[in-house]
């Protein structure tokens, strides 16, 4: 069957690489905040990727760097608290998790990303491109790149809203996603 998929940041990612990979699996998609472009990508976390440095900085991987993370991608800054911080940050407590984490960002941008993002055009599956007015990871220009670069693909730029707008506005995000997956 098909899937409606909603992705948020690098959920995004997953989905859109999802839709070009096995595009008759998919129907459609809401992408969120997705930093679909090299320079979209958390720069802070790019360390991880080379050679030493990455294994110190994936032992540091904790609470001071998903704080600090938090706070660029939250435009209330009130929500960046302890119980956020412990709820976002349980996989970060094992050597495990935060190998899984540096794994994971270490892979984010395949070799091949070039010809990842020529392919975006060929993504024909109906697409709501939602990012955070405030979104200093994505921002408008990379939304509306995006945007401009999935064909049937439209934006919604949310008002007050950072990286994760979910957190930042949950009911306008659950509403225009209702609205767009109706």
């Amino acid at each position: 069957k098909n899937a409606r998929f909603a992705g948020n940041s690098m959920g995004g990612v997953l989905s859109l690489w999802t839709a070009m990979e096995a595009p008759t699996r998919v129907e459609r998609m809401a992408l969120i905040g997705t930093p679909a472009y090299v320079e979209n990508r958390p720069k802070m976390l790019w360390p991880l990727s080379w050679p030493v440095i990455g294994s110190l900085y994936e032992w540091a991987l904790g609470d001071v760097t998903l704080r600090y993370i938090a706070n660029t991608t939250f435009v209330d800054k009130s929500k960046v608290d302890a119980q956020m911080v412990a709820e976002y940050g349980y996989a970060l407590k094992s050597a495990a998790g935060r190998r899984a984490v540096a794994e994971f960002v270490r892979h984010a941008i395949p070799s091949d990303h070039h010809e990842q993002i020529k392919r975006y055009r060929s993504v024909l599956h109906s697409t709501l491109v939602l990012v955070g007015d405030c979104d200093r990871m994505v921002g408008r220009a990379g939304a509306e790149r995006l945007a401009k670069d999935l064909p049937n693909a439209v934006l919604c730029m949310l008002d007050a809203s950072g990286h994760a707008p979910q957190e930042d506005a949950p009911e306008r995000v659950n509403a225009r996603l209702l609205e767009f997956f109706a």
